[in-house]
């Protein structure tokens, strides 16, 4: 990595920036004779929002044909960054719960863009264990007691 004291010149903008990775991303090609992008971030996120921008449903259509290769790739690092499991523990819970909420024993019921949701995953946000998958109903229910389980049990004994 490049030594604090030295400096690179921004192609994009001009400026003349410490050539750490705070101002410069890292590159393949090795630009300079280090291991640092030629642009420094901000003129490499502007240069992306603009082309984003002006190639929108060229991107759009990249992104979803990426996606529609890579779902359980992408599936299985949202699990495990999210909740520290993999997709393979996801599946081994919901065999486990005959694929079935852990709270109200019924299959998941809400839908986005006509799809039904897969289970959520439930786990306590103190210790970050996993305990089930749950409903969406179930999950936002849980929630809105705020996982307190005084509370639980006050609201089972107002509704008997």
């Amino acid at each position: 990595m490049a030594m604090l004291t030295e400096t690179l010149k921004c192609t994009g903008c001009g400026e003349v920036l410490p050539a750490t990775t705070k101002y410069f991303s890292r590159s393949r090609a090795f630009k300079y004779n280090s291991n640092l992008s030629y642009r420094c971030k901000r003129c490499d996120k502007k240069r992306r929002d603009d082309y984003n921008e002006k190639h929108e449903a060229k991107v759009v259509a990249a992104r979803k044909v990426y996606y529609d290769v890579n779902k359980d790739k992408i599936r299985s690092k949202v699990l495990l960054k999210s909740y520290g499991i993999d997709s393979e523990e996801y599946d081994r819970l919901l065999c486990l719960q005959s694929g079935v909420c852990a709270i109200c024993k019924r299959p998941e019921a809400c839908k986005r863009r006509g799809k039904i949701l897969p289970l959520s995953v439930d786990h306590d946000h103190a210790t970050g264990k996993v305990r089930g998958l749950l409903c969406t109903i179930c999950n936002r229910g849980l929630g809105c007691f705020k996982d307190n389980p005084e509370l639980l049990r006050s609201a089972a004994a107002y509704a008997d």
